[in-house]
C-alpha cells in the first residue's frame, strides 16, 4: 500500500528542491521516496504551466509535449526580444529617427515560398520554425 504524504509536506519538499537543494538530500531528510519526490516536482511545474497533471499514461505524453512546445515558444521568444533589442540599439547608434530614413533598408514581409509550409523550414536560412528570417526581408 503506498504512503500518504500530507499537502504541507509535498509543499515544504517542493521549497527545498527551489532553494537549491539536492532531490537526494531532501529524500534523506524528509523520508520520502526519489520517485514520489519527482512527481511532486512534475506536477508542480505542470501547473507553473497552467496544466493539470494527467492521470493516464496518454495524458502523460501530450502534457510533455505541451510543455517541450512551451518551452521551444518561450526559447523563441527570448531570442526576438534579444533580436528586437539589437536593432533598435542599431538603429540609436546610426541616429535613425524614422523608419522612412534613406540610410536604413526598407523591410517588407518575407516571400511565402520562402517557408515551406509542410516542414517550417526556411529555404532562406535552413531553420526551423518562425525566427526574424522567415518574417522579415530586407531590400537593399
Amino acid at each position: 500500500m503506498p504512503k500518504i504524504y500530507t499537502d504541507e509536506l509535498k509543499q515544504s519538499a517542493l521549497e527545498l528542491i527551489n532553494d537549491v537543494t539536492t532531490q537526494k538530500q531532501v529524500c534523506a531528510d524528509l523520508g520520502v521516496s526519489k520517485s514520489a519526490l519527482q512527481s511532486w516536482v512534475r506536477d508542480s511545474r505542470l501547473r507553473e504551466h497552467g496544466l493539470e497533471p494527467a492521470k493516464d499514461h496518454e495524458g502523460s505524453r501530450a502534457q510533455a509535449a505541451a510543455i517541450k512546445r512551451i518551452r521551444e515558444l518561450e526559447r523563441e521568444n527570448k531570442i526576438l526580444r534579444e533580436a528586437a533589442a539589437y536593432l533598435s540599439q542599431a538603429n540609436l547608434k546610426l541616429g535613425v529617427t524614422t523608419q522612412n530614413d534613406a540610410s536604413m533598408p526598407s523591410v517588407k514581409p518575407c516571400e511565402s515560398s520562402a517557408l515551406d509550409r509542410g516542414t517550417g523550414r526556411c529555404s532562406v536560412s535552413g531553420i526551423v520554425g518562425f525566427h526574424v528570417c522567415s518574417a522579415l526581408r530586407f531590400v537593399f
